[in-house]
């Protein structure tokens, strides 16, 4: 059951990929800093800032598609992990 009370699908587990792909390119999780319930709400409500902030080696574009798989409404995600992935390696080969 999630957070909203609905059954969980795997719109849930890219979400789950979204955050941790999001740690992998801002060095700290989505919505870091803040205490646990206020987190919580984040994730439910805030838009992440850009995990590349400052960083101007990264590809135009590439922020917005690490954050795709953290849309709030799970069909705007990624259909899928692979598609998710595809759309980061695309992302960060153009220069």
């Amino acid at each position: 059951m999630s957070v909203r009370g609905e059954e969980l699908a795997p719109a849930a587990d890219r979400y789950a990929l979204g955050c941790v792909a999001f740690e992998c390119f801002a060095g700290q999780p989505p919505f870091a800093g803040r205490g646990m319930m206020a987190t919580g709400l984040a994730h439910l409500q805030d838009q992440p800032a850009d995990p590349l902030a400052g960083r101007s080696e990264a590809p135009a574009g590439l922020g917005d598609v690490v954050c795709l798989a953290l849309e709030k409404e799970p069909d705007r995600r990624p259909p899928t992990a692979v598609a998710y992935a595809q759309l980061l390696l695309v992302a960060a080969r153009s220069v």
